[in-house]
């Protein structure tokens, strides 16, 4: 096939090809995609910049119309919200009327903005017809500025293609049911919210992502108990923290456990499928917890990491209770240890056989470890 013939299957008669040019719009838009804008680096205007540089790349962008969808709000002093009430019109305009947009809302804490609601209103639409169309959502209140009913209104649209939701600092109304339609919906992540986990449904949720607001409750964690499809849950706290009443995960493969825990932080715990542990050690009770919870079947575990506390008092039983640990484990192929401290008490399991020869041990720098060199090299043991 000619070039002649080539462009023109391509490019309309009325659009100049130039040299540097050649490519076909299908393929100009999917090179474009790769470009996001960045508020935060001062720069959100890398899209339109591509409209100025020919008549060809303007037909090219306007024409891949997902390029446009993604919404990064960030209110600053430089980008204030009447700047942004203009942006967003012109990308929702760009996009037409049934293309998914992600959407993230933040702001700078160093700057007051004190009338949000106008921002979100336009982001969701009038009736809620662009949060149909949301694919994602971050949205952060660090210095909790935006009003709980705004919020509240903000989130109570169906929003049935929405995969994905991360809400940082957010406040929320008790008791009040946000995103009623949540169909496509497979990951949360909730940083220090109140309620810690809105009211929501989570029935479809494959990854679930707490950090704990400081006046949690196990009341406002109940919603844990609807996650029963979660394979990957992340929790992160800074108080004593426990599972409320019996949680069941059956489908978990995958949990990341760093907090404090109570002695019976656990016991409503069940994940019979969990494959991959992962649990930060403060004291003895934290590995109490998990030798003594009924939910966790440590034989079938492949991958055990941990971080230890250097600073506690407990090193000698810890060791003791870890061994015990891994003396139980029968399937495990990795122990990754996050710390100079998680390696020794590594090391001493290897020297009481608690681990098999097959088992990759790697350290916090990630290198890999031999048993023969654990047992031999005294940085580690000592």
């Amino acid at each position: 096939m000619s070039a002649s013939t080539t462009s023109t299957t391509f490019v309309d008669d009325a659009v100049d090809r130039t040299n540097n040019d050649r490519f076909p719009f299908e393929v100009l838009g999917e090179l474009f995609s790769y470009i996001r804008d960045d508020p935060k680096a001062g720069d959100v205007a890398l899209l339109e910049r591509l409209l100025l540089v020919c008549r060809a790349w303007t037909c090219a962008a306007l024409g891949h119309t997902q390029l446009w969808g993604y919404l990064n709000v960030y209110v600053s002093g430089k980008y204030t919200i009447d700047f942004w009430m203009k942006y967003i019109r012109s990308r929702l305009l760009r996009t037409g009327p049934v293309q998914l947009v992600d959407v993230c809302i933040g702001y700078d804490p160093r700057i007051v903005v004190w009338q949000m609601l106008p921002l979100l209103n336009l982001l969701s639409g009038e009736n809620g017809e662009i949060a149909r169309r949301w694919k994602s959502l971050v949205l952060c209140d660090s210095e909790g500025i935006i009003q709980t009913t705004h919020i509240d209104h903000f989130l109570s649209h169906p929003t049935p293609y929405l995969e994905l939701i991360r809400l940082d600092y957010v406040h929320l109304s008790p008791q009040v049911r946000v995103l009623p339609v949540v169909s496509a919906l497979r990951r949360a992540d909730f940083v220090e919210c109140d309620p810690s986990i809105p009211s929501m449904d989570m029935s479809r949720l494959q990854e679930l992502n707490l950090s704990l607001y400081d006046d949690w409750s196990t009341q406002n964690l109940e919603p844990l108990q609807h996650a029963q499809n979660v394979v990957k849950l992340v929790i992160e706290a800074w108080r004593y923290w426990q599972f409320p009443k019996t949680t069941s995960f059956p489908h978990l493969k995958e949990a990341i456990l760093r907090m404090p825990m109570a002695s019976r932080a656990l016991q409503g715990f069940v994940a019979p499928s969990l494959e991959i542990l992962y649990i930060k050690i403060w004291t003895e009770k934290e590995v109490l917890c998990i030798l003594e919870c009924p939910g966790i079947k440590p034989a079938q575990l492949k991958k055990f990491t941990f971080a230890t506390n250097p600073s506690s008092l407990q090193l000698e039983e810890i060791s003791k209770l870890v061994t015990s640990f891994l003396l139980r484990t029968k399937r495990l192929e990795t122990i990754e240890c996050r710390d100079e401290c998680a390696l020794r008490m590594v090391a001493a399991a290897v020297i009481d056989h608690a681990i098999s020869l097959d088992v990759c041990v790697v350290d916090h720098v990630g290198q890999s470890w031999s048993h023969e060199q654990l047992k031999a090299n005294p940085r580690v043991l000592h």
